[in-house]
């Protein structure tokens, strides 16, 4: 083998380097796992943050979360104050959640993330979320739960994202606020007595809010969005309400005419069980059935054809029509997209099967 005196000077130069590299224990910092951002005014915006502590147990280090606040004009002068209030150094690499106030996100929020994006420091798998109200009461709440608040908001957010909530990740935000022709949106929280939930879906434009839904409305977002694994939607049929659960579902993008005439189809192609239900006419035949996934049909692609209503009115576009008519038309002119976009057609079909029924009569 050639060049064998290699190994060992790679072996002993990454001796040297580990060496270099500052050593300190958990026990000795201040951990920020969670920070959030509200606004004041033009000139001050004010931070919280939620710092880990570590003591060493007879068995294991045990945690514990104090709170930090500080005022600024600055993200950077926020955090300059934050270690003249610690008695340990402050180390934002464990970063896990960012919160921003709705009061903020709809002045600015774009040096924030910049911030983020260029700190070396803070990890790629970190979630930002908008609050609706003040984030240093959400931070500093008390919830009944055996972890710390990071934890609490990204366990609340990973485990939506598996049913009815849209993947949130900072690639995907990322890729949708550098993007032309997408706009990005991200979960909205609320602190409800001791307890934080998913309240909905902030929309933004560039680096402002512009639209929040419901998360009653999140399934019909995530439907034309991406793949769904394992949804659940309860829907009226004949005065009673039906519970669809183990929603899988597949979406396709077709798009008519030229790039300065466009028309949009969004295909849905849904499978979902009903649980059982009762009280219903003619049993659970075949053609029964098949009028229920008429009527469901029609439920969600009216409940998409809103949602889409609602970007357009706002001038948003956070299903990416912008980047997917760029990627598959030639000649594509994104200033000119900007102004046809809400007037641009877009129809939905949606096609549910419905593969086994609990249905008694």
């Amino acid at each position: 083998m050639k060049y064998k005196w290699l190994v060992p000077l790679l072996v002993a130069s990454s001796m040297v380097l580990t060496s270099c590299m500052p050593n300190v224990s958990i026990e000795d910092a201040a951990i920020v796992q969670l920070a959030g951002y509200d606004y004041i005014d033009e000139n001050q915006i004010k931070g919280t943050f939620a710092i880990v502590q570590y003591t060493k147990g007879e068995q294991k280090a045990a945690a514990s979360e104090i709170y930090l606040t500080s005022t600024a004009d600055t993200v950077k002068n926020i955090h300059a104050k934050l270690q003249t209030k610690s008695s340990k150094p402050v180390s934002t690499g464990k970063m896990a959640v960012t919160l921003f106030s709705d009061r903020l996100a709809k002045h600015d929020i774009s040096k924030f993330i910049d911030s983020i994006t260029r700190d070396p420091r803070i990890g790629r798998d970190i979630l930002l979320a908008i609050v609706n109200g003040e984030p240093q009461g959400m931070i500093e709440g008390k919830y009944e739960q055996n972890e710390t608040t990071a934890k609490y908001i990204m366990g609340i957010i990973d485990h939506n994202m598996r049913s009815n909530f849209p993947n949130t990740s900072l690639h995907t935000f990322l890729h949708s606020y550098y993007g032309n022709g997408i706009d990005g949106f991200l979960p909205y929280l609320k602190k409800s007595k001791d307890h934080i939930k998913i309240e909905g879906i902030a929309f933004l434009d560039e680096a402002k809010l512009a639209l929040t839904i419901p998360y009653s409305k999140s399934l019909f977002f995530k439907m034309m969005k991406e793949r769904v694994t394992d949804g659940v939607q309860e829907i009226q049929f004949q005065g009673e309400g039906i519970m669809i659960e183990n929603i899988n579902s597949e979406v396709e993008y077709y798009i008519e005419g030229g790039a300065e005439n466009p028309r949009f189809l969004i295909e849905i192609d849904m499978r979902g069980i009903l649980n059982e239900i009762s009280n219903l006419d003619e049993g659970s035949d075949p053609k029964r059935i098949r009028n229920m996934e008429k009527e469901f049909n029609k439920f969600f692609e009216e409940q998409c054809l809103a949602l889409i209503q609602q970007f357009q009115e706002n001038n948003i576009d956070p299903l990416g029509l912008g980047i997917t008519l760029e990627n598959r038309k030639r000649n594509v002119n994104m200033k000119k997209w900007s102004d046809i976009y809400p007037d641009t057609p877009v129809d939905v079909n949606v096609t549910l099967d419905i593969t086994e029924t609990g249905i008694s009569s």
